[in-house]
């Protein structure tokens, strides 16, 4: 019996320590500004959420401390000595970030290796979901600055990629880049705010991407997203309330109690033309609808111009989804202690949002680690600690058993 148990623990623990972790649930990566939507294959993930060879550096602001794993090679992208300020417009934008939210927490950032073709999205930012349950689904930069906990240990919270093949002004300090120019800080504040969950799922049929399971991927940005008086998505589990031609109507809104309570209770126009744009529709502000140049989840990017600050409809999405610390009050005091890092004078231009206004759906294909095209096969992907803590009550459980076996061996030895 004692010989079985001492087997029965270093099983275990072997189990524990080499074998690998199935996980029960899947999840997913959206990035809208690339029209990427794609399930994340375990076995392609790494042991960490960072490439190997590679140490994230931790960058503290007054509220988040981020850590940003920089896969640019030395030389090139945010690693290229000769641009020092792409770091520093990409600090300054989670600094922005951090003194809007005024909440206290942890986010993993990792910064793909840069593009240089100048083709397609500008740049592209996302996080990722679990497969729904029973209601909408919070993106994991959500779960763990909301909740305090990291959902997946090998996965990080956000993921960027930017084309430096772009002509950016690439001063954080300044606000005057050529007519030509792209304003890089812009951009940031905007592609973050996706992986902040700003984002949708959304196909044109007003479904999602199905798993096996028969779950929808509605997050909650969803809920708020209305025709009219109908909230196109709602129930539990969430499920697709109106009829496919609603999400290329031109009447969709964003209708919160925040927004409501600053621009009238029919809501705020989200983008839902005709033609549906993958990653556009719905994702975004539709500036000809709301009127609002200056939002900086916009759909389009306009060279020579800078929005570094959120407009009001901004923050009231924000705060709608769940960042319940932002400041709204008649807009005053929201910037407070938020241009650490971004100079006065970032309403300057009238930029129209968020991309070069073309869509470019698919680009960089498998371009993510760890990402590829959805399949039938159960993988799943996550909440190993519920395994591990199983795993140990059962090293416990086994250690308990040894001692009483111990107990039991001399009493008969006596």
């Amino acid at each position: 019996m004692k010989t079985l148990i001492i087997h029965l623990i270093f099983s275990l623990v072997f189990i524990l320590l080499f074998a690998p972790v199935t996980f029960s649930e899947r999840i997913f990566f959206i990035a809208p500004d690339a029209g990427i939507v794609q399930e994340v294959l375990p076995e392609k993930l790494q042991k960490a959420w960072y490439p190997d060879g590679i140490t994230p550096e931790v960058f503290h602001t007054s509220y988040i401390t981020y850590n940003i794993a920089y896969s640019d090679p030395v030389g090139l992208g945010f690693n290229d000595p000769n641009h020092p300020n792409r770091k520093r417009c990409l600090e300054a934008a989670l600094t922005y970030i951090s003194n809007i939210f005024r909440t206290f927490g942890t986010i993993d950032i990792l910064v793909e290796t840069s593009e240089y073709d100048g083709t397609g999205a500008i740049a592209f930012a996302g996080s990722y979901v679990f497969e729904n349950q029973e209601t909408f689904s919070r993106c994991f930069s959500q779960l763990r600055l909301l909740n305090g906990t990291k959902p997946v240990a090998n996965v990080s919270e956000i993921q960027l990629t930017v084309d430096f093949g772009r002509n950016y002004y690439e001063d954080p300090d300044h606000t005057t880049p050529a007519s030509n120019q792209f304003d890089l800080l812009s951009v940031l504040i905007h592609e973050f705010t996706h992986g902040f969950g700003f984002l949708s799922f959304v196909e044109q049929d007003g479904r999602t991407n199905v798993t096996p399971n028969g779950k929808y991927l509605y997050t909650v940005f969803d809920q708020f997203i209305y025709k009219g008086d109908l909230a196109l998505f709602s129930g539990s589990p969430p499920a697709f309330q109106g009829v496919p031609s609603d999400t290329t109507s031109n009447q969709l809104v964003f209708k919160s109690i925040f927004i409501q309570n600053f621009f009238g209770n029919s809501g705020l126009a989200i983008y839902s033309k005709d033609p549906f744009l993958d990653g556009t529709s719905l994702n975004h502000w539709d500036p000809f609808r709301t009127g609002i140049t200056n939002a900086v989840m916009n759909p389009t990017y306009t060279a020579g111009s800078t929005i570094r600050e959120y407009s009001l409809a901004d923050l009231c999405a924000l705060k709608s989804i769940g960042y319940s610390n932002i400041l709204l009050a008649d807009n005053e005091g929201t910037q407070e202690g938020a241009k650490e890092g971004i100079v006065e004078g970032t309403q300057e231009g009238t930029a129209e949002g968020a991309r070069e206004g073309t869509h470019h759906e698919g680009f960089q294909e498998g371009n993510i680690e760890g990402i590829d095209e959805p399949t039938d096969s159960i993988c799943g992907c996550a909440k190993s600690q519920s395994i591990r803590k199983f795993i140990f009550d059962l090293i416990l459980l086994g250690m308990v058993l040894l001692l009483i076996s111990q107990k039991k061996y001399k009493a008969e030895n006596k």
